[in-house]
């Protein structure tokens, strides 16, 4: 994940034409946000664990990352970052992609280490080696792997295709569109997920979640086509 985060960082610097500073700036904001919101996340549905000892809380290089939280940290820190930058939401929906797509591969492959859950057991030339909660190492579908990676490709593609008039051009729609497929693959994923959770209404809660920033960034597609540019 340290590694996804600077280089998506850079990335993001070297993709910008102008105020360079500001991005990269910006773009370590969100990801503090991001991190923050993760660990308040985890912390929060573990605190039998953290509460007895606060000093665990800050130690996130121990592990324990809430996907949700994340999420949210993320968007008020984009927000935070509009507000003080003087920046559209749309203007940072589209310039932040490559950082989006760093992060979103970097989940995936976290997923090898048995940091994001695991799926159904599987003796499939595909299966992947992923640790449960008790330490075991069991062949088992790529799930956030393949999510993270089929996101962050996406991500990376939107970021770097070819600025023309067609149905991506209104300011923030290419955003928009890689929050839709992350939320999307990342939903997928966790649905498939066979690891012990907290389940809402038949679903995981990170499931629910992923469909609620699906229907956010439907609603942020939608708006954009109908208002266009807003710079």
């Amino acid at each position: 994940m340290t590694l996804g985060s600077l280089f998506g960082l850079v990335l993001l610097t070297w993709s910008v034409s102008e105020k360079k500073r500001f991005y990269f700036d910006g773009g370590a904001a969100v990801l503090f946000f991001i991190l923050l919101g993760a660990r308040l996340d985890y912390v929060f549905f573990q605190r039998g664990l953290h509460f007895t000892d606060l000093l665990k809380i800050p130690q996130v290089w121990l592990g324990g990352l809430g996907p949700v939280g994340g999420v949210s940290g993320g968007g008020i820190g984009l927000i935070i970052v509009s507000l003080v930058g003087k920046r559209s939401i749309n203007t940072l929906l589209d310039a932040y992609l490559p950082l989006w797509g760093a992060l979103a591969a970097s989940l995936g492959l976290a997923s090898l280490f048995g940091e994001m859950g695991y799926g159904p057991e599987s003796n499939a030339w595909w299966a992947v080696p992923v640790q449960d909660e008790f330490g075991v190492f069991a062949s088992r579908w790529p799930l956030h792997l393949t999510s993270g990676l089929i996101a962050g490709s996406a991500l990376f593609a939107l970021a770097f295709l070819p600025q023309e008039k067609d149905v991506l051009s209104p300011l923030g729609r290419r955003g928009s569109v890689g929050l839709l497929i992350f939320a999307v693959m990342f939903g997928a994923a966790s649905a498939f997920r066979v690891d012990p959770g907290l389940f809402v209404w038949g679903l995981r809660w990170q499931t629910w979640a992923c469909i609620l920033l699906a229907l956010m960034a439907l609603i942020l597609i939608i708006f954009q086509g109908r208002c266009g540019s807003d710079e």
